[in-house]
């Protein structure tokens, strides 16, 4: 027998009782006795298509999550590749997340090369430790006051980072309606 042919396939089975059953089918043509035969192996994937989905659900809802909180937050990996850009990131340095992800950091924000920022990425990246700093970036048109943290996971790391002057206007907004009995 000179060609053995090989078939994989996903679908559904439907059982007796009439319930769907998602099966991987895998068959392959083999020799039986001295002829040729097709052997077929049907397995029950219903609790991996069960996990994928859950999987599939947390990840929009974390992605969700991310994109409402007030605070920038982005991921990067070991090369420093923009995995992740929420919301709040795109209002505070005014660009799209299509902008920049998939692309190398400093290429997509060069004003911050040689700054305290690949300074303290690199540092988190190499030591495996979070790094929280607070720094004036000077460069339009990002200028401003942040508070940043970053944190290292397996993959890369996590950017924390929120602009101080809204935090601040946000905590006197919270003192100007708390009673001023409150000591």
């Amino acid at each position: 027998m000179r060609q053995k042919v090989f078939c994989f396939l996903e679908t559904e089975h439907v059982g007796r009782d009439g319930t769907t059953i998602p099966i991987e089918l895998s068959s392959r043509i083999i020799e039986y006795r001295g002829k040729p035969a097709v052997l077929s192996i049907a397995r029950d994937i219903g609790r991996r298509k069960r996990t994928e989905k859950s999987l599939e659900e947390m990840n929009k809802r974390l992605a969700d999550v991310l994109d409402n909180i007030g605070d920038g937050f982005i991921t990067l990996d070991n090369e420093l590749v923009v995995t992740c850009f929420n919301g709040a990131a795109e209002r505070l340095l005014g660009r799209k997340a299509e902008e920049v992800l998939g692309g190398k950091l400093f290429e997509a924000f060069p004003e911050a090369r040689g700054s305290i920022y690949e300074e303290k990425y690199t540092s988190a990246l190499k030591n495996r430790e979070a790094v929280t700093f607070e720094t004036c970036f000077d460069a339009q048109p990002y200028k401003n006051w942040y508070e940043v943290r970053v944190y290292p996971y397996k993959d890369g790391i996590a950017e924390y980072f929120t602009l101080i002057a809204e935090r601040e206007e946000r905590f006197r907004r919270i003192m100007r309606i708390l009673p001023s009995s409150i000591p």
